[in-house]
């Protein structure tokens, strides 16, 4: 009987002629089942071309004994052979976050005339770290999110993390801003004040800069850094790092 190919170190245990293959693809096949120390390895014999069977041992979840019969005078019965299930699968459904944020936004009385939901970085354009849907001031139409984006590391726009179910007080985060040569962005100086404006009872944003100050620094030098207090009107920055 000819030997199928062998990698390095594999060697064959046993080998079995006028085997029948039944196979959900091709039907009835018959052949050679060859079981070495690494796979066992399946070829037809008499077709062209022949067709080949090879599954690794690793892969095969159990092999069981099935149909028995000595009608012929000798051992006459089948193998089923199952595989593991080696597909990639994610652990949760597709969109199933979609499902979850709303839910969250709702819990917290989004949207609302003051903010919005919007869908501008459904396929992760707009900053590739942050979710699909963002809740941003109701004022901010897509295309001024798109420009304020311009001037924050990464695109890291101000989003709203939470939102006080009584009071109205927010929290948004962001990335520190892209300051350039002027010092000043008008966009986002104008997005900051809309997230102000959407509390009625506030007259003032908090900026918590939660860098180190090293770092900081350094980041001032190359055009980003931190937001000036000259530049958003109504602002006070807090430092909340030591180092």
């Amino acid at each position: 009987m000819e030997e199928p190919p062998l990698l390095q170190g594999e060697n064959i245990k046993d080998m079995a002629k006028d085997v029948t293959c039944i196979c959900p693809f091709t039907g009835l096949a018959r052949g050679i089942l060859t079981d070495t120390n690494h796979r066992l390895y399946f070829k037809t014999v008499g077709r062209d071309p022949p067709i080949f069977l090879d599954a690794s041992l690793g892969v095969i979840s159990r092999v069981e004994k099935i149909c028995g019969a000595s009608s012929r005078g000798e051992n006459f019965y089948g193998l089923e052979t199952v595989s593991k299930d080696i597909r990639n699968k994610y652990s949760l459904k597709m969109g199933g976050s979609y499902i979850y944020t709303i839910l969250e936004y709702r819990r917290q009385g989004i949207p609302n005339e003051r903010w919005r939901i919007t869908k501008i970085n459904e396929r992760y354009e707009l900053c590739d770290t942050y979710p699909a849907l963002l809740v941003v001031p109701a004022n901010i139409p897509d295309e001024e999110l798109k420009r304020v984006a311009f001037f924050r590391s990464k695109g890291h726009i101000p989003i709203l993390s939470w939102s006080h179910p009584e009071s109205q007080a927010t929290v948004t985060r962001c990335s520190q801003p892209t300051v350039r040569v002027s010092g000043k962005r008008n966009k986002d100086e104008k997005y900051l004040q809309a997230i102000m404006d959407s509390n009625a009872q506030s007259h003032k944003v908090f900026i918590f800069d939660a860098q180190p100050s090293v770092n900081a620094v350094a980041n001032k030098a190359e055009g980003g850094g931190y937001e000036s207090e000259d530049a958003y009107q109504n602002a006070e920055l807090r430092i909340i790092t030591k180092t």
